[in-house]
C-alpha cells in the first residue's frame, strides 16, 4: 500500500481519539464544529443540509456564518453555537453523560434575546429533556449516507469521514442483515442495540460484554454482574435469550427471524428495545435516570 493510500485508509477523526480520555463529548463536538466550517468552504449546500439536520428550519435553510464551541456564558459552558444574520442556535451535545440541572433551560434563557433554538444532540433521547429540538446522532449519520454522491469531492471526503467517524464511536445504528450476509459486523451491530437498549433503561445498568466457550455452548452477550444476561448462543443463532442470575425473572427469547431481519434499522432498534425494557420492568428493575 502506498503512502497515499495509507493516508486515505485512515480516519480524519478518528487518529486523535485517543488523546481525548474522558473528553469525548468535547471532541464530538469539535469533529462537528470543523465539519460544517470546512464544509460551508467547500460546499455551503453541504453545510446548509448538515446544520439543517441540526436546526431545521431556523436557518432558512442556509449554511451557518459562525461556528464557535465551548462558548462561556452566565448560563454556562455552550457545546455549540452557530450563527445567521439575527439567528442562533444552540446544540447541547451528549454522548454518555447526563443532563445538568435545568441544563438546557438555562441556555434557552441564553439564547431567547435573539429568539434561538436549543437542539439536544444525543444517542438517544432522556426523559423530560427541555431541548426545543432533539437530534439523534443516527441522524447525522443518515444525513452522510445521503450526501455519498456530492459532486465536490472535498466534500464527499469530509463527510465520508464523518460518517466513519460515527460508526467507530458506535453512534450510528445500522441494519442488522440476515444470516449469511455480513457476518461479524451483524454480530457486533446486534451486541450495540442491545447495550444501547440497556444504557437506556438504567445507564448503569449493562457495561459488560461477554463471549466464551463451555463444553456445551459458545455464546456472546452483555450482563450485568448477579442480575442478568442477554445473548446469542452459537447452538440457537435465531434467538437472544435473557437469563436472569437471581430469581428475579424468568427466561426469555426474542427472535431474529425473517420479521426482524427485513426492518429498517430504526424498527429493529425499537422493537429490541421494547422487548429488553418490557422484560426488565416484569422483574421489577428500576428504570434509571437516563
Amino acid at each position: 500500500m502506498t503512502e497515499s493510500n495509507h493516508l486515505l485508509q485512515r480516519n480524519l477523526f478518528g487518529e486523535n481519539l485517543r488523546w481525548a480520555r474522558r473528553q469525548a463529548e468535547n471532541y464530538h463536538t469539535e469533529v462537528l464544529a470543523t465539519t460544517l466550517e470546512h464544509l460551508a468552504y467547500y460546499a455551503p449546500d453541504a453545510a446548509a443540509g448538515l446544520a439543517a439536520v441540526l436546526v431545521g428550519d431556523t436557518f432558512d435553510r442556509s449554511p451557518p456564518a459562525g461556528v464557535e464551541t465551548q462558548v462561556i456564558t452566565a448560563q454556562g459552558i455552550l457545546d455549540l453555537v452557530m450563527r445567521q444574520d439575527h439567528h442562533v442556535a444552540v446544540v447541547e451535545v451528549k454522548i454518555d453523560a447526563a443532563m445538568g440541572d435545568d441544563q438546557l433551560h438555562r441556555y434557552k434563557i441564553w439564547a431567547a434575546p435573539a429568539k434561538g433554538v436549543v437542539v439536544l444532540l444525543c444517542r438517544w433521547p432522556p426523559a423530560n429533556h427541555g431541548a426545543d429540538r432533539l437530534v439523534r446522532w443516527q441522524e447525522i449519520w443518515r444525513w452522510c449516507r445521503t450526501q455519498r454522491g456530492h459532486e465536490n469531492p472535498v466534500a464527499r471526503y469530509i463527510i465520508r469521514q464523518l460518517q466513519r467517524f460515527l460508526e467507530d464511536s458506535d453512534l450510528a445504528v445500522q441494519k442488522i442483515h440476515g444470516e449469511g450476509s455480513t457476518g461479524w459486523p451483524d454480530l457486533f451491530n446486534l451486541m450495540t442495540l442491545v447495550l444501547d437498549a440497556m444504557r437506556r433503561y438504567d445507564p448503569m445498568l449493562a457495561h459488560n460484554r461477554t463471549i466464551g466457550t463451555s463444553k456445551k455452548s459458545k455464546w456472546i452477550g452483555v450482563y450485568k454482574a448477579d442480575l442478568f444476561m442477554i445473548g446469542l448462543e452459537a447452538d440457537q443463532p435465531d434467538r437472544l435469550t435473557m437469563e436472569w442470575l437471581t430469581a428475579t425473572g424468568e427466561p426469555s427469547a426474542f427472535r431474529l427471524d425473517q420479521a426482524f431481519f427485513g426492518a429498517e434499522a430504526e424498527e429493529q432498534e425499537d422493537r429490541l428495545t421494547a422487548w429488553i425494557h418490557s422484560e426488565l420492568e416484569a422483574a421489577g428493575v428500576r428504570r434509571g435516570n437516563a
